[in-house]
Protein backbone atom coordinates (compact mmCIF):
# COMPACT_ATOMS: atom_id res chain seq x y z
CA UNK A 1 0.00 0.00 0.00
CA UNK A 2 1.56 3.77 -0.88
CA UNK A 3 1.54 5.15 2.57
CA UNK A 4 1.68 8.25 1.62
CA UNK A 5 -1.57 7.92 -0.45
CA UNK A 6 -2.92 6.25 2.36
CA UNK A 7 -2.07 9.34 4.82
CA UNK A 8 -3.08 11.47 2.64
CA UNK A 9 -6.71 9.65 2.95
CA UNK A 10 -6.41 9.27 6.44
CA UNK A 11 -5.17 12.64 8.03
CA UNK A 12 -8.12 12.23 10.96
CA UNK A 13 -5.69 9.23 12.27
CA UNK A 14 -3.02 12.05 13.45
CA UNK A 15 -5.31 14.09 14.62
CA UNK A 16 -6.36 10.91 17.18
CA UNK A 17 -3.30 10.22 17.76
CA UNK A 18 -2.66 13.55 19.37
CA UNK A 19 -5.96 13.36 21.69
CA UNK A 20 -4.33 10.20 22.68
CA UNK A 21 -0.94 11.61 23.53
CA UNK A 22 -2.31 13.99 24.74
CA UNK A 23 -5.08 11.82 27.16
CA UNK A 24 -2.12 9.46 28.70
CA UNK A 25 -0.14 12.92 29.57
CA UNK A 26 -3.03 14.00 31.40
CA UNK A 27 -3.55 10.21 33.27
CA UNK A 28 0.22 9.98 33.81
CA UNK A 29 -0.03 13.90 35.73
CA UNK A 30 -3.25 13.45 37.39
CA UNK A 31 -4.00 9.51 37.82
CA UNK A 32 -7.17 7.82 36.43
CA UNK A 33 -9.49 10.49 38.09
CA UNK A 34 -8.65 12.78 35.66
CA UNK A 35 -11.06 10.83 33.08
CA UNK A 36 -14.13 12.45 35.19
CA UNK A 37 -12.92 15.98 35.06
CA UNK A 38 -14.27 18.54 32.43
CA UNK A 39 -11.09 18.05 30.53
CA UNK A 40 -10.46 13.96 30.55
CA UNK A 41 -14.21 14.00 29.35
CA UNK A 42 -13.50 16.50 26.75
CA UNK A 43 -10.69 14.82 25.19
CA UNK A 44 -12.10 11.26 25.46
CA UNK A 45 -15.40 12.93 23.68
CA UNK A 46 -13.35 14.65 21.13
CA UNK A 47 -11.24 11.10 20.38
CA UNK A 48 -14.61 8.95 20.16
CA UNK A 49 -16.33 11.34 18.08
CA UNK A 50 -13.32 11.68 15.44
CA UNK A 51 -13.10 7.63 15.39
CA UNK A 52 -16.56 7.93 14.53
CA UNK A 53 -17.18 9.91 12.14
CA UNK A 54 -14.01 8.96 9.93
CA UNK A 55 -13.83 4.79 10.74
CA UNK A 56 -15.91 3.02 8.14
CA UNK A 57 -15.16 -0.25 10.16
CA UNK A 58 -16.56 1.63 13.63
CA UNK A 59 -19.30 3.01 11.60
CA UNK A 60 -20.58 -0.39 10.67
CA UNK A 61 -19.77 -1.88 13.94
CA UNK A 62 -22.68 0.98 15.41
CA UNK A 63 -24.93 0.24 12.79
CA UNK A 64 -24.86 -3.62 13.07
CA UNK A 65 -25.49 -3.28 16.23
CA UNK A 66 -28.56 -0.98 15.80
CA UNK A 67 -30.15 -3.22 13.11
CA UNK A 68 -29.95 -6.18 14.76
CA UNK A 69 -31.98 -4.87 17.77
CA UNK A 70 -34.93 -4.60 15.34
CA UNK A 71 -35.04 -0.47 14.23
CA UNK A 72 -35.98 0.22 10.81
CA UNK A 73 -38.17 -1.65 8.14
CA UNK A 74 -36.66 -2.07 5.01
CA UNK A 75 -39.44 -2.83 1.57
CA UNK A 76 -37.64 -5.14 -0.70
CA UNK A 77 -38.11 -5.12 -4.50
CA UNK A 78 -36.23 -8.15 -6.15
CA UNK A 79 -36.17 -9.36 -10.22
CA UNK A 80 -34.31 -12.04 -11.62
CA UNK A 81 -35.29 -12.86 -14.88
CA UNK A 82 -34.06 -16.05 -16.19
CA UNK A 83 -33.45 -17.33 -20.07
CA UNK A 84 -34.25 -20.89 -20.24
CA UNK A 85 -34.72 -23.83 -22.80
CA UNK A 86 -38.80 -24.00 -23.45
CA UNK A 87 -38.56 -27.77 -23.46
CA UNK A 88 -37.50 -27.49 -19.42
CA UNK A 89 -39.87 -24.83 -18.96
CA UNK A 90 -42.76 -24.94 -21.17
CA UNK A 91 -45.37 -23.48 -18.64
CA UNK A 92 -46.25 -22.35 -15.18
CA UNK A 93 -48.89 -24.42 -14.59
CA UNK A 94 -46.77 -28.05 -15.45
CA UNK A 95 -44.01 -26.73 -12.93
CA UNK A 96 -45.89 -25.78 -10.39
CA UNK A 97 -45.30 -28.48 -8.46
CA UNK A 98 -41.28 -28.03 -9.22
CA UNK A 99 -41.20 -24.39 -8.03
CA UNK A 100 -42.87 -25.45 -5.05
CA UNK A 101 -40.21 -28.11 -4.05
CA UNK A 102 -37.59 -25.33 -4.93
CA UNK A 103 -38.80 -23.37 -2.42
CA UNK A 104 -39.36 -25.49 -0.08
CA UNK A 105 -35.54 -26.78 -0.45
CA UNK A 106 -34.62 -23.03 -0.06
CA UNK A 107 -36.48 -22.92 3.40
CA UNK A 108 -35.10 -26.24 4.27
CA UNK A 109 -31.57 -25.19 3.65
CA UNK A 110 -32.12 -22.27 5.90
CA UNK A 111 -33.11 -23.97 8.86
CA UNK A 112 -36.70 -23.33 8.53
CA UNK A 113 -39.65 -26.27 8.15
CA UNK A 114 -40.21 -26.95 5.14
CA UNK A 115 -42.90 -29.57 5.40
CA UNK A 116 -45.87 -27.34 6.94
CA UNK A 117 -48.42 -26.95 4.58
CA UNK A 118 -49.08 -23.54 4.55
CA UNK A 119 -45.32 -22.47 4.51
CA UNK A 120 -45.38 -22.35 0.82
CA UNK A 121 -48.68 -21.32 -1.01
CA UNK A 122 -48.64 -21.27 -4.52
CA UNK A 123 -51.67 -20.00 -6.46
CA UNK A 124 -52.53 -18.64 -10.07
CA UNK A 125 -53.52 -14.92 -10.68
CA UNK A 126 -56.29 -14.78 -13.82
CA UNK A 127 -53.30 -14.51 -16.35
CA UNK A 128 -51.95 -18.08 -15.04
CA UNK A 129 -48.75 -16.38 -13.29
CA UNK A 130 -47.81 -18.17 -10.75
CA UNK A 131 -47.54 -16.40 -7.00
CA UNK A 132 -45.63 -18.40 -4.24
CA UNK A 133 -46.26 -17.09 -0.89
CA UNK A 134 -43.76 -17.68 1.99
CA UNK A 135 -45.54 -17.33 5.33
CA UNK A 136 -42.37 -17.34 7.46
CA UNK A 137 -41.62 -13.31 6.26
CA UNK A 138 -44.47 -12.90 4.53
CA UNK A 139 -42.92 -12.76 1.38
CA UNK A 140 -44.32 -13.51 -2.00
CA UNK A 141 -42.62 -14.74 -5.38
CA UNK A 142 -44.58 -13.91 -8.40
CA UNK A 143 -43.22 -15.69 -11.34
CA UNK A 144 -44.11 -15.02 -14.91
CA UNK A 145 -43.39 -16.45 -17.87
CA UNK A 146 -42.59 -14.83 -22.19
CA UNK A 147 -41.60 -16.55 -24.82
CA UNK A 148 -38.13 -15.50 -26.24
CA UNK A 149 -37.43 -13.39 -29.24
CA UNK A 150 -34.42 -15.81 -30.26
CA UNK A 151 -33.17 -19.60 -29.99
CA UNK A 152 -30.16 -21.09 -28.10
CA UNK A 153 -27.01 -22.06 -30.73
CA UNK A 154 -28.68 -25.38 -30.96
CA UNK A 155 -32.00 -24.06 -32.36
CA UNK A 156 -34.22 -24.68 -29.00
CA UNK A 157 -36.75 -21.98 -28.43
CA UNK A 158 -36.01 -19.70 -25.43
CA UNK A 159 -38.35 -18.75 -22.36
CA UNK A 160 -37.98 -15.89 -20.38
CA UNK A 161 -38.80 -16.70 -16.38
CA UNK A 162 -38.78 -13.43 -14.45
CA UNK A 163 -39.37 -13.99 -10.83
CA UNK A 164 -40.34 -10.84 -8.90
CA UNK A 165 -40.58 -10.70 -4.87
CA UNK A 166 -41.65 -8.10 -2.65
CA UNK A 167 -41.29 -7.98 1.33
CA UNK A 168 -41.01 -6.03 3.63
CA UNK A 169 -38.68 -6.66 6.53
CA UNK A 170 -36.56 -6.27 9.49
CA UNK A 171 -33.13 -5.81 9.22
CA UNK A 172 -32.48 -8.73 11.59
CA UNK A 173 -34.67 -10.75 9.10
CA UNK A 174 -33.02 -9.72 5.67
CA UNK A 175 -30.35 -11.99 5.92
CA UNK A 176 -32.13 -14.90 6.29
CA UNK A 177 -35.03 -13.98 3.76
CA UNK A 178 -33.01 -12.53 1.16
CA UNK A 179 -29.03 -13.44 1.44
CA UNK A 180 -30.65 -16.78 3.12
CA UNK A 181 -33.90 -18.46 0.95
CA UNK A 182 -34.32 -15.83 -1.67
CA UNK A 183 -30.68 -16.75 -3.10
CA UNK A 184 -30.92 -19.95 -2.33
CA UNK A 185 -33.82 -20.48 -4.27
CA UNK A 186 -32.06 -18.73 -7.17
CA UNK A 187 -29.73 -21.01 -6.67
CA UNK A 188 -31.98 -24.00 -6.66
CA UNK A 189 -33.76 -22.74 -9.70
CA UNK A 190 -30.52 -22.21 -11.84
CA UNK A 191 -29.47 -26.10 -10.76
CA UNK A 192 -32.95 -27.69 -11.95
CA UNK A 193 -33.22 -25.37 -15.14
CA UNK A 194 -30.06 -24.54 -16.09
CA UNK A 195 -30.39 -20.49 -17.77
CA UNK A 196 -28.17 -19.78 -20.10
CA UNK A 197 -28.39 -15.94 -19.16
CA UNK A 198 -29.59 -14.63 -15.72
CA UNK A 199 -30.12 -10.96 -15.01
CA UNK A 200 -30.72 -10.15 -11.05
CA UNK A 201 -31.39 -6.66 -9.77
CA UNK A 202 -32.74 -5.09 -6.29
CA UNK A 203 -34.16 -1.83 -4.99
CA UNK A 204 -34.36 -1.16 -1.20
CA UNK A 205 -36.41 1.46 0.59
CA UNK A 206 -36.32 2.32 4.17
CA UNK A 207 -40.26 2.31 5.47
CA UNK A 208 -40.76 4.83 8.59
CA UNK A 209 -38.24 6.60 7.85
CA UNK A 210 -38.28 10.88 7.97
CA UNK A 211 -38.89 12.28 4.15
CA UNK A 212 -35.23 13.58 3.45
CA UNK A 213 -33.37 10.34 5.05
CA UNK A 214 -31.95 9.34 2.46
CA UNK A 215 -30.78 13.29 1.51
CA UNK A 216 -29.61 13.31 5.51
CA UNK A 217 -27.42 10.22 5.01
CA UNK A 218 -25.73 10.70 1.39
CA UNK A 219 -26.17 14.39 1.01
CA UNK A 220 -23.81 15.80 3.68
CA UNK A 221 -22.35 19.16 1.93
CA UNK A 222 -25.69 20.70 1.75
CA UNK A 223 -28.76 21.40 3.62
CA UNK A 224 -31.61 19.42 2.91
CA UNK A 225 -33.34 22.05 2.22
CA UNK A 226 -31.07 22.53 -0.51
CA UNK A 227 -31.54 19.72 -2.22
CA UNK A 228 -34.16 18.09 -4.31
CA UNK A 229 -33.00 14.98 -5.58
CA UNK A 230 -30.14 12.98 -6.47
CA UNK A 231 -28.18 9.93 -7.59
CA UNK A 232 -25.05 9.01 -7.38
CA UNK A 233 -23.52 5.55 -9.31
CA UNK A 234 -21.16 3.51 -6.60
CA UNK A 235 -18.46 2.28 -8.42
CA UNK A 236 -18.23 -1.63 -8.98
CA UNK A 237 -16.93 -3.03 -11.89
CA UNK A 238 -19.36 -6.31 -10.83
CA UNK A 239 -22.22 -4.63 -10.54
CA UNK A 240 -24.34 -1.59 -11.18
CA UNK A 241 -24.98 0.45 -7.67
CA UNK A 242 -26.89 3.40 -7.49
CA UNK A 243 -28.32 5.77 -4.77
CA UNK A 244 -31.01 8.05 -5.14
CA UNK A 245 -33.40 10.07 -2.70
CA UNK A 246 -35.95 7.07 -2.92
CA UNK A 247 -34.00 3.85 -2.51
CA UNK A 248 -30.74 2.04 -3.17
CA UNK A 249 -30.76 -0.25 -6.06
CA UNK A 250 -28.52 -3.33 -7.47
CA UNK A 251 -28.30 -4.82 -10.75
CA UNK A 252 -25.64 -7.50 -11.95
CA UNK A 253 -25.37 -10.98 -13.97
CA UNK A 254 -23.55 -12.69 -11.23
CA UNK A 255 -25.63 -14.27 -8.34
CA UNK A 256 -21.78 -15.04 -6.18
CA UNK A 257 -22.03 -10.64 -6.08
CA UNK A 258 -25.45 -10.40 -4.40
CA UNK A 259 -24.74 -11.76 -0.68
CA UNK A 260 -21.94 -8.83 -0.17
CA UNK A 261 -23.17 -6.34 -2.08
CA UNK A 262 -26.49 -6.52 -0.59
CA UNK A 263 -24.85 -6.76 2.89
CA UNK A 264 -23.15 -3.05 1.73
CA UNK A 265 -26.01 -1.95 0.83
CA UNK A 266 -27.52 -2.07 3.97
CA UNK A 267 -24.81 -1.26 5.94
CA UNK A 268 -25.12 2.34 3.82
CA UNK A 269 -27.99 2.86 5.47
CA UNK A 270 -27.85 4.23 9.11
Amino acid sequence: MDIKKWVAHNKWFILVIIYLIALCIQIYKNGWGVLFTSSGIGLSIALCATIYNNSRSVKKFFRKIKYFLGFGMFKWEANAVFTVRKDRLPSLTSQESELEKIARKALENNGLDSKQPDAVQPSFDKLKNLKLFLKKYVMYLNVTLTDADFVDDDGNDLVYVNIKTDASLRFKDNNKAINGILLDFYFFFEQHYKPIEQKYSFKIEPEDMPRNFLIKQFINEFTQDEVDGFSIKVKNPRANEEVNEKYLSLTTNRREELNGSIRNMLLRLS
